[in-house]
């Protein structure tokens, strides 16, 4: 039998199960809520660049063995509809180590790019990031600084690696030209 102005153990313990089963649906909702609030974030910082961005495979065949990652600012797409020449920003990545593994750098390309976005929305251009490896079996091949290794680097022995300038006019002069031309008929080539 309870004693006046004490409640029982069954009673106590009822009522801090519905203080747990309250403290629970909070959190639930606090992380809920949390959740919604991170992804309208996401969706109002990188929904704009994502919508404008655009991913090119490597194309061996094409003459080119880098993925590359071309975005139009609003600016620059204005200008070309204009009908003056957009100007053309290149943009290396350099992922700060070497890795034989394409995706570290195809991943660090997609970044810069990322992170540059707002520059070349500022500067109204057309931002191109190229995806050159760097390689962690030719250490010495700093494709990031295009050093002179990369220029003297024979076909034969790294086609990936050689010639990594000619590499980016093939990919410009084939599918990233023609891409422009099919998202803004007004940009033309010079």
């Amino acid at each position: 039998m309870p004693t006046a102005g004490f409640p029982n153990k069954q009673a106590r313990a009822a009522g801090k199960m519905m203080k747990l089963r309250i403290t629970k649906r909070r959190i639930v909702w606090s992380l809920v809520a949390l959740i919604a609030i991170a992804a309208v974030a996401a969706v109002v910082v990188m929904g704009p660049f994502l919508l404008r961005v655009r991913h090119f495979a490597a194309s061996p065949a094409g003459g080119y063995h880098a993925d590359f990652y071309l975005y139009v600012s609003p600016k620059a797409k204005r200008i070309a509809r204009s009908g003056t020449q957009a100007t053309l920003l290149v943009q290396p990545n350099n992922s700060g180590i070497n890795s034989d593994d394409l995706e570290v750098h195809r991943r660090d390309a997609w970044w810069t790019c990322f992170g540059r976005h707002g520059l070349a929305d500022e500067l109204g251009v057309v931002l191109l990031v190229p995806a050159f490896p760097r390689p962690a079996t030719d250490w010495r091949i700093y494709t990031h600084a295009l050093d002179r290794d990369v220029f003297t680097t024979a076909a034969a022995t790294r086609p990936d690696l050689h010639r990594l300038d000619l590499q980016l006019l093939r990919w410009w002069m084939r599918p990233g030209q023609r891409w422009l031309r099919r998202a803004s008929p007004s940009m033309r080539e010079s």
